[in-house]
């Protein structure tokens, strides 16, 4: 393998050079990189090329600079010409009109190129249309071959860019060339030299290359907080190259510069990053991008006798590197020839994670023909090493540099530390927090709690408490979202617990007021701090009555009380919260120990809906500014559904509030309860069967037999009916006949509301029901899971699971 590089400057100049180097056409590559971004002009050099060499390979992109024998160079065009002697060569070009998908773009090439001994393939592409998916294209059909290459570039016009494949030009597509052959020995590796600096964050909203919030800030606060006011406004020329977003994937580092900011907050970035990636800021120096240069060396050495090595670099190393931009590239010369470009993004896939799109990154591949795999040529290492350290007194920068590592570092140790302690917090609170399977059952009412935590630890609280003939519940919102609030969360259930059970005589009438002053005067005696404090609001029902009292310390929403169709009704109750920063005695002294009540009754068909106001405070950015959820739109929801059961009911608020901020988690946490003085049961029906398909028939005859009475065509109801408890002898039991499946049917005047619960451990089942049903498709493909939740979820007018997956309802209006 012979590799000769030069800086194209007419035809005439090109025939000598050929001439004189004895450049042979036959298995030749010829890679362009030019700073000419003017197509009349690759035409002509296309052309010349064709001419003097027309069994060549030739294939080329436009750069933001060339590479060519250790140097970076600006608006010229480098020529690599590449003999080799033991492999074949490829090439293939595929265009890119704006709408084609990448992932398959990249099997079409990938299945154009590849063959049984392809080796390594070079690819340059335009920067718009390509994304990762290209190489993931090709990945799929052959992970085992080396990806190398990159996208075209304009000088940091983001105007023009053209890629090439002999004398086709292309403004969007992608050429590339398979290295085909047996001896042919491939290396390619990658040096960032971004350190990480801060902590680890977690990307919680963003869509491909755009981030909305990451630790749920927005973006521009973020960099704002971490690196200070004046270099969030320098996004994205500033912060974007050298405070880049590092993605961190086990022992893999992925840098992505911000390349634009968007009026609603966002920042997109030069290329994917994923909802729920690792991430860090990255700070690029000098000093820490070289030395990293040396381990590179090192492994290229180690693993090959290079006889050439492509550079694809990102563009912008250059601004990081400045005026030693060819020292990073020098290095690379003491091994073998280069020759490259700077790139717009890069290709690389030498990694057990796969395909990647690189950025701020220089990537390499190293060819080799010689039977010899590895260097041995130590002195050029020696050289190398000595080239590094030449000339650079960088002692104090290296110095800062190791203390923000130490420092981060220890931070990360203490974050893990805190971690561990959030974690047991969390399973403390968890296990305070009532099961939903343990709440008391109460014929003829029907409720039902949501907790959604806005952070791994919550601070909100609930709790139902039966005691004779009364029905006690309350929702409380405590202070912090640590260990703190679920210290504050077990001081409230224990004190409450202690006063039913020293205080509060059985049979005796519950008061609310009392019961919350009770609470106040052993918090006070707890001294905690001034800046803790519990919100709680409480309601005792009287089961023979349905008369409903309440009692509320600092709440900010009241019950909201719907009765059949008229307008929610706002129980406003007063008080103030639990809190020591007014002393106990002025506490009696103003009365705020004396808390009223307010007394409602609950009718049947009734709904009251309690909830922190995690809910109703949910904001989103808009172009006019924050819009808040609200107590109007939570109203409007609660009076279209009112007459829906609770756990319905709870569902679609939480399906509201989603459609609202874009995700499940709000920026405080969420926690409701929604209760209702069910409609009188007309009639009713249990069962229950092995998982097998004999007794679901059976129970199928029964069930129509039942259904016929109540409904004019049962068999629309069976068949849903059918195909929801196949789901469950199927994927829920998983044909386990010793695992039972229990059915549920009520009747009511206006509805007939059924349920299936299976022994198996659910599934992730909200896509599935949110799918469109589409019969032809799915009959012809057997291997289709989740069509008979879409054929029930068709036929019924809700259909719903709990949260584990596996208990399914629907409901049919009458």
């Amino acid at each position: 393998m012979k590799v000769k590089n030069i800086c194209y400057q007419n035809k005439d100049n090109l025939r000598k050079f050929i001439k004189n180097k004895q450049i042979e056409d036959r298995n030749l590559l010829i890679q362009v990189f030019t700073g000419v971004c003017e197509r009349k002009y690759i035409t002509r050099v296309v052309a010349e090329l064709n001419d003097l060499l027309p069994q060549a390979v030739v294939i080329g992109s436009t750069t933001a600079g060339e590479i060519m024998n250790g140097k970076h160079q600006e608006e010229t065009t480098v020529l690599s010409f590449s003999n080799f002697e033991k492999t074949s060569l490829q090439g293939a070009a595929v265009c890119h009109h704006g709408v084609e998908d990448c992932f398959e773009l990249g099997e079409r090439l990938g299945n154009k190129l590849i063959s049984e001994n392809t080796k390594a393939i070079i690819l340059f592409s335009d920067w718009i249309n390509i994304d990762e998916e290209l190489i993931k294209g090709i990945e799929a059909v052959n992970s085992e071959v080396i990806i190398a290459g990159g996208r075209a570039a304009d000088n940091f016009r983001f105007e023009d860019n053209y890629i090439f494949f002999n004398d086709r030009i292309l403004e969007g597509g992608v050429v590339g060339v398979a290295l085909n052959s047996e001896k042919l020995k491939v290396y390619a590796d990658y040096n960032l030299g971004w350190k990480l600096i801060g902590k680890e964050m977690e990307v919680t909203k963003s869509e491909g290359s755009k981030v909305y919030t990451i630790d749920e800030q927005p973006v521009y606060d973020i960099y704002a907080k971490y690196l200070g006011e004046e270099i969030a406004q320098g996004l994205p020329q500033v912060a974007g190259p050298e405070f880049p977003l590092i993605i961190k994937e086990e022992d893999f580092s992925i840098a992505r510069g911000a390349v634009a900011k968007g009026e609603d907050g966002s920042v997109t970035f030069g290329g994917h990053v994923p909802e729920g990636a690792k991430v860090y800021l990255g700070y690029g120096h000098i000093d820490s991008i070289l030395a990293n240069n040396e381990q590179l060396l090192k492994n290229i050495i180690a693993e090959i006798q290079a006889q050439a090595i492509y550079v694809y670099s990102c563009s912008v190393r250059k601004d990081a590197l400045q005026d030693n931009l060819d020292l990073e590239l020098g290095f690379l010369e003491k091994v073998a020839p280069t020759a490259g470009f700077f790139t717009y993004g890069e290709f690389y896939n030498a990694t057990s994670q796969g395909a990647k799109l690189l950025n701020i990154t220089l990537t390499v591949l190293a060819l080799s023909e010689c039977e010899n795999v590895k260097a041995t040529a130590k002195d050029r290492l020696e050289v190398a090493e000595i080239e590094l350290n030449k000339g650079r007194d960088s002692s104090t920068i290296k110095a800062l540099t190791n203390l923000a590592n130490t420092v981060t570092q220890e931070l990360e140790s203490l974050y893990s530390d805190l971690e561990a302690e959030f974690e047991k917090g969390s399973k403390l609170h968890q296990q305070f927090l009532p099961c939903h399977d343990d709440l008391p059952q109460i014929e003829g009412l029907a409720y039902n709690t949501y907790f959604q935590p806005s952070a791994e630890l919550g601070g909100d609280f609930y709790d139902v408490v039966k005691l004779g003939n009364q029905l006690m519940f309350y929702v409380a919102d405590v202070s912090g979202h640590g260990l703190d609030s679920s210290m504050l969360n077990i001081f409230l259930r224990e004190t409450i617990n202690n006063y039913l059970l020293y205080h509060h005589s059985q049979g005796e009438k519950l008061n609310p007021g009392e019961l919350i002053g009770f609470i106040a005067k052993r918090y006070h005696q707890e001294n905690f701090p001034a800046d803790y404090f519990i919100c709680l609001l409480m309601g005792v029902l009287d089961l023979k009555e349905y008369k409903l009292t309440f009692a509320n310390a600092g709440f900010q929403v009241p019950p909201l009380l719907i009765k059949t169709v008229r307008a929610p009704i706002s129980v406003d109750v007063e008080g103030m919260p639990l809190n020591s920063a007014i002393s106990e005695a002025l506490f009696i002294k103003l009365g705020m120990m004396n808390y009223q009540e307010k007394e409602v009754y609950l009718q049947t068909g009734d709904l009251v809906f309690l909830t922190t106001d995690g809910l109703i405070e949910e904001a989103v950015e808009q172009k006019k500014g924050k819009l808040q959820y609200g107590v109007e739109r939570l109203e409007n929801l609660l009076l279209q559904n009112y007459c829906l059961p609770p756990d319905l009911i709870n569902f679609k608020v939480r399906k509201d509030f989603k459609s609202f901020s874009g995700q499940e988690k709000g920026q405080d946490d969420i926690t409701f309860l929604a209760l209702k003085n069910k409609l009188p049961v007309i009639d009713s029906f249990e069962g229950s069967i092995s998982s097998c398909c004999e007794e679901m028939y059976q129970l199928q005859n029964e069930m129509s037999d039942f259904i016929a009475s109540y409904y004019e065509d049962d068999a629309l109801i069976c068949i849903g009916f059918q195909e929801l408890i196949t789901n469950a002898i199927e994927h829920g039991n998983q044909f386990d006949e010793s695992k039972q499946i229990e059915i549920e049917v009520e009747v009511n005047k206006k509805y007939i509301q059924a349920t299936i619960r299976d022994e198996g451990p659910g599934f992730d089942w909200q896509s599935k029901v949110e799918e469109e049903l589409d019969i032809e498709r799915e009959l012809e493909d057997p291997q289709e899971r989740g069509r008979g939740i879409k054929i029930a979820n068709k036929l019924y007018d809700e259909l719903w699971y709990n949260e584990q997956g596996n208990e399914v309802s629907f409901l049919k209006f009458r």
